[in-house]
């Protein structure tokens, strides 16, 4: 965690705020009732299309906070909107939830998707075609935090599969769609990705065994995790993962922004991302903590954050806003606020692109046509 996140919260939170929270770190993560929104409202009254009659947008992680707050958004202005989730009772909930929100119930639709088994998603992908030969958007915003050092069925790292592989492969897999709609309608596709303050915190480069099943960190005798090789055997490893699998998120956008460049495709489909600042979502929630500084870093999200439907703002910007360009990036300038067009970070990843490329490809099998 880095000092400039600690002084925002304190900026936030005053001193003695930020000690009340600071004391409940100690024993639980600190909680705090979502704010009111302040921008969702005037931000989709302005700034966003009314009229999505006839467009098809795929969401990952719709069961939940902002994507199943863009699924209802989508659904409301005439939507075809397909939830790709993993099979829970939470899922079909949610599903049932965005069917009263839509113009047409009919046109919402669930997809069953663990982003943790490459099969599934490779088996959602053609679900999706089956629903629908047209694709507006690839909304990639599911995500895994914090999460303590397990492999998938496939021997990768969970949040590094969850948050980055599976989402690349299921980009290979539509990536023809998406163009193809696009094309259709005059009007570019897009594939979103959804990426977090933590991707520069710290602003250390990808590492290279995020592509490898087996990665430099251990688990020692005591349940603690950490980087041998650094003389760091603590909890942050999955912290460092984490803050990783963010920052492929938007390395791949610039990535993909390109091969789509040298594809002469742009006028098609474009790439895009977001971050959503720091959102009391309930995903804070969901992380694998148990120790003081895992409570700390949730319960600063959780007590600073704005509301699910400001922090979405960024990513509805990037599936939506008319104009956007290849490799955009939306988000607020700070820890909270209204999202803007950020500036291009594509320079932290000038010499690593074409590692974020062919590591993905290898570690996925995905095929680019």
């Amino acid at each position: 965690m880095t000092s400039k996140y600690l002084s925002a919260a304190l900026n936030h939170l005053g001193y003695f705020g930020f000690a009340r929270l600071v004391a409940t770190a100690t024993c639980k993560v600190p909680s705090a009732p979502e704010p009111p929104s302040k921008f969702a409202d005037d931000v989709w009254a302005s700034e966003l299309p009314s009229d999505l009659v006839g467009k098809v947008y795929a969401i990952t992680g719709a069961s939940n906070g902002m994507g199943k707050y863009l699924a209802e958004m989508l659904a409301s202005r005439g939507a075809t909107v397909i939830m790709l989730n993993r099979k829970s009772a939470h899922s079909v909930k949610a599903f049932e939830e965005v069917k009263v929100a839509a113009k047409k119930a009919e046109c919402v639709h669930l997809v069953e998707c663990d982003l943790c088994d490459f099969a599934s998603v490779r088996s959602a992908a053609a679900t999706i075609k089956s629903i629908s030969s047209e694709l507006d958007g690839l909304v990639c915003n599911a995500g895994l935090m914090a999460q303590a050092d397990k492999r998938t069925g496939d021997g990768y790292d969970v949040q590094i599969q969850a948050n980055h592989l599976s989402h690349f492969l299921l980009t290979s897999l539509l990536l023809k769609d998406l163009a193809a709609t696009g094309k259709k309608r005059g009007e570019a596709a897009r594939v979103v990705q959804h990426s977090s303050g933590a991707r520069s915190s710290p602003d250390v480069p990808i590492s290279p065994d995020c592509f490898e099943k087996e990665w430099e960190s251990i688990i020692d005798d005591k349940g603690r995790q950490g980087n041998p090789r650094k003389g760091d055997v603590s909890f942050m490893a999955k912290w460092r993962r984490y803050q990783q699998s963010k920052s492929l998120n938007l390395g791949f956008t610039y990535a993909l922004a390109d091969y789509i460049a040298k594809q002469g495709s742009q006028g098609d489909v474009i790439a895009t991302c977001a971050h959503p600042g720091a959102t009391n979502s309930g995903l804070q929630s969901r992380t694998e903590g148990g120790c003081f500084m895992d409570n700390l870093i949730n319960g600063i999200a959780a007590c600073v954050g704005h509301s699910t439907a400001d922090g979405c703002l960024g990513l509805a910007l990037a599936t939506l806003k008319p104009g956007a360009q290849n490799g955009d990036f939306y988000g607020p300038a700070g820890m909270i606020g209204n999202a803007v067009l950020m500036p291009c970070e594509r320079d932290r990843y000038s010499e690593q692109l074409d590692l974020i490329w062919s590591g993905s490809v290898r570690a996925t099998g995905a095929v680019f046509d």
